[in-house]
C-alpha cells in the first residue's frame, strides 16, 4: 500500500495532473488523443507500460494514461517515471 501513495506523490511533486485513487491503478489526465498517445508509445520504448485510454473509453478531449503500480516498485523508481512522463508531455506537445 506504500507505494499506492507514493505513485500519486511522485505525480504531485512533479506537477503532473492526476486522479486521486486509493487502488494501485491511477489515472494520469493527458488531454489530448494524439499527446496522449505519442507519451504512451515513448514511455513504451522506455520500458515502461503505460496504455492511453483514449475515446470511447473516457470522454473526448480527457485522455489519460492508465499507470499501475506494484509492491516491487521502489520510490526511485516511481520518481523516474514520473520525471520521464512529464519529458515525454513536454515533448509530445511541442
Amino acid at each position: 500500500m506504500a507505494n499506492v501513495r507514493r505513485l500519486p506523490r511522485a505525480f504531485k511533486d512533479s506537477g503532473l495532473p492526476f486522479y486521486p485513487s486509493d487502488s494501485a491503478i491511477t489515472g494520469l489526465r493527458i488531454g489530448a488523443e494524439e499527446n496522449t498517445r505519442a507519451v504512451s508509445d515513448a514511455l513504451f520504448e522506455a520500458g515502461i507500460y503505460a496504455p492511453a485510454m483514449i475515446y470511447p473509453v473516457v470522454v473526448r478531449g480527457e485522455a489519460r494514461l492508465r499507470m499501475q503500480v506494484s509492491a516491487a516498485h521502489t520510490d526511485g523508481d516511481l520518481d523516474q517515471v514520473a520525471q520521464m512522463i512529464s519529458r515525454c508531455i513536454g515533448q509530445a506537445s511541442s
